[in-house]
This record gives C-alpha cells, structure tokens and sequence, in this order.
C-alpha cells in the first residue's frame, strides 16, 4: 500500500509539475525505487535486509525532504515531519526488540534536536510530535514486551509436547 501510494505521489507530481515548484521531490522518486527495491528483495528471503532498505528509506525521505527545503517552507516541513510517524511506526513493528528500540531513540533525538537547525519550525507542533514518538515508544515497549512473553509460552509449550512425544514413543518401544 505504501509502495501504491508513493508511486501515486510521484505520478500526480509529474502530471502536475508540482515536481519542479518542490525541492525535495526527487527524494519521493528515491524513495519509490527503493521500496520497489525493498520488495524485490523480500522476495528473495532475505527479509530482514528489505525492511531495513524500506524503513530507512522512509525515514531518510521525510528528513532529506526536511533537510533539501531547509528553513525555506517551515509549514510544508511540519507536514513533511509528521511522516515521521509512519515510518516510525514500519520500523517498530519490522525490527527486532533492540533494533527498533535503538530507531526510536535515534528518531526521538533527531526530533528533538531538529529546531536548533532549523529556527523556523514551530516548536508547539514539533513538540507534540515528539510527544506522540515518546507514546508510540512506550507503547512499542509494552507491545514488544508482550510479544516476546508469548512467544516464550510457545516455545514452552512445544517443548513440554516434545518430551512428551519423546516419552510415548520410548513407552511404544
């Protein structure tokens, strides 16, 4: 769905020639061949090394677009940024515990450090971003938490039905 989404984008800014009125829209183009890219290479059943090229691609696009525009056009920023929040989210459901644990810290700073390089964002707005990012850490850790006991408790279970079955069939023989 993404990945229709963002080619929508890059059609309707070639179709329109919004392309040439923004400066961060070759970024979008990037960043359709790269999960296209991420795609092709889940389909290869290296899973892992896709979800880092999607997430990262994601989120490098909302701050390079961020980055590329600089203090120019602080509301389109704003609304650039809150795309942060997706990608934040892809990251935190596709890594592992640590992994996206560590991609929240690092986003969480990057928010936070954003406006002493850019005077021009509004802090209020940028301020409940990082509130939300803070709450979506959290709640990864809990949900993250939960993930792993549960699947604890069914390595558990398969085991205890292993020793059983190694048990029935040693009374067989």
């Amino acid at each position: 769905a993404t990945i229709i989404l963002t080619g929508i984008r890059v059609v309707i800014g070639f179709r329109s020639e919004s392309y040439l009125e923004d400066e961060g829209f070759f970024l979008y183009y990037l960043l359709l061949s790269a999960m296209i890219f991420a795609y092709a290479f889940s389909r290869t059943k290296r899973i892992t090394f896709s979800t880092l090229i999607f997430v990262f691609a994601f989120t490098g696009m909302v701050y390079g677009i961020v980055l590329v525009r600089g203090s120019t056009n602080p509301p389109a920023n704003l609304n650039t940024l809150i795309l942060v929040v997706p990608g934040f989210t892809f990251g935190a459901v596709l890594f592992s515990y640590w992994v996206s644990f560590g991609w929240m810290v690092l986003n969480f700073v990057v928010l936070l450090l954003l406006p002493r390089f850019y005077p021009g964002l509004d802090n209020s707005v940028l301020t409940g971003l990082v509130f939300t990012i803070f709450v979506l850490i959290v709640l990864n850790m809990v949900l993250n938490h939960y993930r792993q006991q549960v699947e604890q408790d069914r390595q558990k279970t398969i085991l205890k039905a292993n020793r059983d079955l190694q048990i029935l069939n040693s009374s067989l023989e």
